[in-house]
């Protein structure tokens, strides 16, 4: 019994001074790693097969979410999608940035 209260006390000392050690451990960091890396060309792939219920919102977060860098692209490919998912598409085939790739015949992604 005596033991199992000794292991019980020091998993909860060992618990509670976790934080405490990892404070003292320098922190690694690969010897080749620049401080900030600076990412400035993104490309994007968004995968669809009649995904139209979401689709529009999906395009208009990413875009958003991409204009912080300084080059980008999102690459829309439709698997032959039969819900209206090409005709959303055809909106945005003449926006900057934005490449569609429409697939004629449904195999799966990718």
């Amino acid at each position: 019994m005596f033991i199992l209260l000794l292991i019980s006390f020091l998993l909860i000392i060992i618990y509670l001074l976790y934080p405490v050690w990892l404070m003292f451990l320098p922190s690694y960091k690969p010897a080749d790693e620049k401080e900030t890396a600076e990412i400035n060309n993104v490309s994007v792939v968004l995968l669809s097969y009649n995904g139209k219920k979401y689709l529009e919102e999906k395009v208009k977060i990413l875009m958003k979410e991409l204009s912080v860098f300084r080059q980008y692209e999102l690459i829309i490919v439709d698997d032959d999608s039969n819900d209206g998912s090409k005709k959303l598409l055809e909106q945005f085939r003449n926006v900057d940035n934005i490449k569609i790739i429409e697939k004629n015949e449904h195999k799966g992604i990718p």
